[in-house]
């Protein structure tokens, strides 16, 4: 399968730029995984037709899918301040250093965090034909 970009978002201020692909075989092979980011592109296992038809028509996000863009979007911010590198070194490091639990990697506890915190407006959405 093609690895097409679906669309992009971006922050308010500008700062953060990310490209959202989705059914991609990477993410459908990881159980559990809802999406997984690597630097500024984010790849999701929903298919394309269910997201780009709910932001085409209104603009907006499922309540699902807006909480799991804010997550990954939080990813997106932390490997711009550490660095490529840094942020996949600070992510195994405190994996391992849990006892390989995702749950308590604090990367992952700032990007649940963010979930919850009402972001919707502060990103700006593009849908890619």
């Amino acid at each position: 399968m093609k690895d097409e970009v679906h669309f992009v978002c971006e922050d308010a201020q500008k700062n953060l730029l990310a490209y959202f692909h989705y059914s991609v075989w990477l993410v459908k092979k990881l159980p559990g995984f809802r999406g997984i980011t690597f630097g500024k592109h984010v790849y999701f296992q929903m298919e394309r037709s269910e997201i780009v038809k709910t932001l085409s028509d209104t603009g907006k996000f499922l309540s699902g899918d807006i909480r799991s863009v804010k997550h990954e979007m939080t990813h997106v911010k932390q490997y711009k301040d550490l660095g490529f590198l840094g942020f996949l070194l600070t992510y195994v490091r405190q994996w391992i250093k849990h006892g390989f639990s995702y749950m308590k990697i604090d990367l992952e506890i700032e990007a649940r965090a963010n979930e919850k915190k009402d972001l919707e407006g502060d990103f700006i959405f593009k849908v890619i034909k």
